[in-house]
């Protein structure tokens, strides 16, 4: 999510700060962009409203389409990021005909907006469009960057995602497979990207109905920061998630109250209390909480999220 701060200058300090260069067969701008690219929220709450304020800092005077098609795929993620597909895809298709008209066009930056888009329409259910935007971003980075390159993998593996979701999960295998294997190579443990890619994948084995290989690939994930004094970033959120709805479907519902509370702890502190996602987990914490015959103080009402909860625990 640092993507999204326009600053050059408070970007570099925090991918300096955040993350090790990637050893791998590609150059330190390559890894620098590897960095980069979906970076997790740096130390401290994450604000949205920062990172407005330096995004149209940043783009108060564009020197060139490149840099104004820059500016509007800053503005889709900061949607994108929100949950608000449908503000993001405009945008990003703006920053996609800015690019394409520029007198050189910029492959590598096309290629992120792409996936960006890509990932949009996968949130919107437009399956038919994530995929072509996914394939041409992944075709785009193939050229640039070789098929042994993480973001190439990124890339592959959210296509991997649009098949999951649309349920055609012998296409989903390859793509997801090839992304974590990519990842684990070049990326280390804790890198958002290869989280990311792991519990894909996982995502896939629970659609297969192969608890056991999903379980072993969550438990994997999170065993290095279980246990340690410094709390896990962001990335981790979603694999506790899943870990935890695993544990429920399989009937062991002490098994998946700290993971949920974990994930929930993790979305407060970096986007607050009221975040939607936090407020989510803290129903169906209470949900969980009372299914083992107690009772939380914590639990909210809200019909609304109460039935998106249910959605995911079915």
């Amino acid at each position: 999510m640092a993507a999204i701060v326009a600053g050059q200058t408070e970007r570099d300090s925090i991918l300096k700060a955040e993350r090790p260069i990637p050893k791998g067969p590609f150059s330190f701008e390559d890894a620098r962009e590897v960095l980069e690219f979906e970076a997790t929220v740096p130390s401290g709450r994450f604000s949205f409203e920062k990172a407005r304020e330096a995004i149209e800092t940043a783009c108060t005077s564009p020197v060139s389409d490149t840099h104004q098609a820059l500016c509007w795929n800053d503005r889709g993620l900061w949607y994108q990021l929100q949950g608000q597909y449908t503000q993001a895809e405009p945008l990003y298709l703006r920053a996609v005909a800015l690019f394409e008209k520029a007198p050189v066009v910029n492959q590598r930056l096309l290629a992120t907006t792409l996936h960006n888009l890509g990932a949009t329409y996968r949130e919107l259910r437009r399956v038919e469009d994530a995929k072509q935007a996914l394939s041409r971003a992944f075709a785009l980075r193939q050229k640039a960057y070789g098929d042994d390159h993480p973001l190439t993998a990124t890339t592959l593996g959210q296509l991997g995602t649009v098949y999951l979701a649309a349920g055609e999960l012998a296409l989903a295998e390859v793509p997801l497979r090839s992304a974590v294997s990519t990842h684990e190579r070049w990326l280390p443990p804790s890198h958002p990207n290869r989280i990311s890619s792991v519990h894909n994948l996982a995502q896939l084995r629970i659609a297969q109905n192969d608890h056991e290989s999903a379980m072993k690939l969550l438990q994997g994930l999170i065993a290095p920061v279980n246990g340690t004094a410094d709390q896990p970033s962001l990335a981790y959120a979603a694999p506790y998630q899943t870990l935890a709805a695993l544990y429920r479907r399989l009937g062991q519902p002490a098994r998946a109250l700290p993971l949920l509370k974990m994930a929930q702890r993790l979305y407060e502190d970096s986007f607050g209390p009221d975040d939607i996602t936090a407020a989510l987990m803290r129903v169906e914490f209470g949900s969980l909480w009372a299914t083992e015959g107690k009772t939380s103080s914590r639990r909210l009402s809200s019909g609304k999220h109460t039935l998106a909860w249910l959605r995911f625990w079915e």
